[in-house]
């Protein structure tokens, strides 16, 4: 018992100790129990707004938060009792540390998700293509934006990187721009009409701006056009496939040979001469 004292007495080190320090000190604890109520409410609204947040997640945060303000609050109390409060801060801090490094990546994309909602970049449903992907906007929400690439696959890109990237939002004009290439031998003069004609009467493509041709091309063998038209964001794919029927209908009772590529070729290798009939 008398080593249990002496430790007692070693930690409250202060001879001047008098009431007003135990009244100070008491003041301190109700503070500090008032505070924890306060900073929990403040922990849970503030995790509460971040969606998809697991629960576990959510409750280890405002422990964390509870525990911190509380120890805290305590170190503070001893501190007027003349007790030596190094030990108890440096938890403080220890805590705090563990806390913030927990929770920066979720203040960053929470942070970020603030900024998408508020300028919005990209909303629900726009065509958006960030690094290697290219799909369509599922949802929005304070950790992440949910892509759905054509292909079926589901993309969740964190939100710190969505404004830190550059970011192409392919809905925001309300039209996108697609090009096919036509090859044609022997092309004759009122064969681009008909090839704007053909590519018109397409349902989806748009009638402003009117598709137009360009000649990117030309040598003994075959001229090469290239067709731009309009449409809708996310409509390019079937658009450009339904085009190519039209085209391949069109130019079929033509006598000299003719290919159509969509979208047109990347390299030049495959822009040979369409072959002989």
């Amino acid at each position: 018992m008398s080593a249990v004292g002496d430790a007692i007495a070693q930690f409250f080190s202060a001879d001047d100790l008098d009431g007003w320090d135990v009244v100070l000190a008491v003041l301190t604890l109700l503070a500090t129990w008032l505070a924890t109520r306060y900073a929990r409410r403040a922990a849970l609204a503030a995790t509460a707004r971040i969606k998809g947040l697991h629960p576990q997640v959510r409750d280890a945060i405002v422990r964390a938060v509870h525990y911190l303000v509380l120890l805290a609050g305590i170190g503070v109390a001893l501190g007027f009792l003349g007790a030596q409060t190094q030990p108890i801060l440096t938890v403080v801090v220890v805590v705090g540390i563990v806390l913030v490094l927990t929770v920066r990546g979720l203040a960053d994309n929470f942070g970020a998700g603030i900024v998408l909602q508020t300028r919005m970049p990209v909303v629900v449903g726009d065509e958006m293509a960030f690094g290697d992907w290219v799909g369509t906007v599922k949802e929005l929400n304070n950790r992440t934006v949910v892509l759905e690439t054509y292909d079926g696959v589901r993309v969740h890109v964190p939100n710190s990187l969505v404004i830190s990237e550059p970011l192409v939002n392919g809905s925001a004009p309300g039209a996108r721009r697609s090009e096919i290439e036509v090859r044609l031998a022997d092309l004759r003069d009122d064969e681009t009409d008909g090839v704007l004609l053909a590519a018109s009467a397409v349902p989806g493509v748009l009638p402003a701006p009117p598709p137009d041709v360009l000649y990117v091309a030309a040598d003994p063998a075959r001229t090469t056009l290239r067709l731009r038209f309009w449409h809708a964001p996310t409509e390019g794919t079937a658009v450009s496939s339904a085009i190519v029927a039209a085209l391949g209908t069109a130019l079929r009772p033509r006598a000299a040979a003719w290919a159509v590529d969509a979208p047109p070729p990347a390299d030049v290798a495959r822009r040979v001469p369409p072959p002989a009939l």
